[in-house]
């Protein structure tokens, strides 16, 4: 019997190790066939960091010196078309001169989410970012919405500002970015999941937490083979089990908020809110295939993702560069003040649309701070012949050095790369026919950082609102200055191969006025 047993042992021993055995050579052989598939050129175009066929090389310069190289490529084929290699393969890098011929395609044709799903999340799909009832709702419902939330969010910046900034009655150091981002969480949570759940402690930790647990999540996976993600997402990488958790309490939070909603919609009297959760059932109910509470639920998660970060990040990199250029604090304060004597407000779309050098501000200060060196991602489905004649065949990941084209002089004059705060203003006062171009929401072949075409942010004319309004009740209500005097410099950004991020350890000192 005992001689049995071992042999049963030492069989199924045998047979787990040759199926770990087989599974590591299966591995091997598919990862030689997708890599031989990837090396395979789709395009004739130069790979301006593959030398030598060493291709771990390249994916290692394309980590570490990404800048360098994407500055090698402006120069060298600024109205071109090249390629770099990356760990996901190739990606061609275009010219800003063939923005117009391809925004408008459809995404059977050019196709944005599948660019964004392969970029950020790789071949798992763990998570789904793409959503076109998110994006039209967004810029349908949140934009036309606008005028009637400026008001609620006056009051909640207000509020929130006093709630979560220290008292500051002498300059006293404050973490921007930190701070930043839980208040864009509270004021974000206000119009997208209406109060009181917008500040409910764990649904403000949850939506803040989802964007780097994405991001991290992400980019931990793809570095393993992809027939062992879906074991690895589960057991080795912890962001992505907390992104699953974070859509679950997305669900458990919100789900029973709709239903509600959904049996007293027929109810005499009954009012509907005015929040991103709203809207959203009201789209899904008109969709053939109505999308489940559950996914809606788990499309405020994807709003958070964009809104609290572009918000923080946005606004982190304003008060550095006023921080660093004292010298245009006072006339912001002066058009504020003029504005609002015009007005008697400045919590409405119009008198916010006369603020042109803070809108300036916002721009300069974006233009030279993007979140990316990169934008315009898509995935080609169908063949497309450029007007230099170029063929880019279906499979051909594209992508636009948006951070270079904002250092052209030739775009922007002599000196492109030096801060001029009131750049745009000038601009918009010296070409009164095209002045909306220069506008902080305006995209242009020249001006990517939004996206452009039928994928620029949906979301932008309302956060330019809304940061226009935070910034108005900063610059009102607290003195700031860099955190090491004067002469100190602007804190330095972080950068991560496209990604450009404020430092968020960085301080300002923050004084309240005495006049408020």
């Amino acid at each position: 019997m005992v001689l049995i047993q071992a042999l049963i042992t030492s069989h199924t021993l045998a047979g787990v190790l040759s199926s770990i055995v087989l599974t590591f050579l299966i591995c091997v052989v598919e990862e030689w066939l997708r890599q031989q598939k990837l090396r395979r050129q789709l395009i004739d175009a130069p790979v301006i960091n593959l030398k030598g066929g060493n291709y771990d090389a390249a994916s290692r310069e394309y980590k570490e010196n990404l800048r360098e190289l994407l500055k090698t490529g402006y120069t060298q084929f600024r109205d071109g078309v090249y390629q770099l290699w990356r760990p996901e393969g190739y990606v061609t890098v275009i010219s800003r001169q063939f923005i117009d011929e391809l925004k408008g395609l459809p995404t059977e044709t050019l196709d944005f989410h599948a660019a964004v799903q392969t970029n950020f999340i790789g071949k798992y799909e763990w998570v789904t970012l793409g959503s076109d009832l998110l994006a039209r709702t967004i810029l349908e419902q949140l934009t036309q919405q606008t005028s009637a939330l400026l008001p609620v969010l006056a009051d909640e910046i207000t509020r929130t500002f006093d709630e979560e900034m220290p008292e500051c009655k002498d300059f006293t150091p404050v973490e921007v970015y930190s701070c930043l981002k839980r208040i864009a969480a509270i004021l974000t949570g206000r119009v997208f999941v209406g109060a009181p759940m917008n500040r409910n402690e764990k649904w403000i930790e949850t939506s803040m937490d989802f964007t780097h647990d994405v991001y991290v999540g992400g980019s931990k996976l793809r570095k393993w083979h992809y027939l062992l993600r879906p074991i690895v997402a589960r057991f080795l990488i912890p962001e992505i089990r907390k992104v699953w958790n974070q859509q679950d309490i997305a669900r458990r939070f919100l789900v029973p908020i709709m239903e509600e909603r959904f049996e007293a919609q027929n109810q005499s009297g009954y009012e509907k809110p005015n929040d991103l959760i709203q809207w959203l059932m009201d789209n899904a109910a008109k969709e053939e295939n109505p999308t489940s509470f559950a996914r809606l639920a788990e499309l405020q998660l994807l709003a958070s993702f964009a809104a609290i970060h572009t918000t923080a990040l946005t606004c982190t990199h304003v008060l550095f560069d006023l921080a660093a250029r004292p010298e245009y604090i006072e006339p912001l304060r002066q058009e504020l003040d003029a504005v609002e004597a015009r007005f008697g407000t400045l919590h409405e779309k119009r008198a916010l649309s006369q603020l042109s050098k803070m809108d300036s501000f916002m721009k300069e200060s974006q233009r030279l701070n993007p979140p990316g060196l990169l934008t315009f991602p898509r995935l080609v489905k169908k063949p497309i012949t450029l007007s230099n004649g170029t063929l880019l065949p279906a499979g051909t990941q594209l992508i636009v050095p948006a951070g270079y084209i904002s250092l052209d002089d030739e775009v922007w004059g002599p000196r492109a790369d030096e801060f001029q705060g009131f750049r745009f203003a000038e601009l918009r006062g010296a070409r009164a026919d095209d002045g909306h171009k220069h506008q902080f929401i305006s995209t242009s072949p020249n001006a990517m950082h939004f996206g452009h075409g039928r994928r620029s942010c949906p979301g932008r004319f309302f956060a330019g609102h809304e940061l226009k309004s935070i910034l108005a009740h900063l610059l009102r209500t607290y003195d700031f200055t860099l955190a090491g005097g004067p002469g100190a410099g602007r804190p330095v950004n972080k950068e991560e191969m496209d990604l450009i991020n404020p430092d968020d350890e960085a301080q300002l000192l923050f004084r309240r006025r005495k006049s408020v």
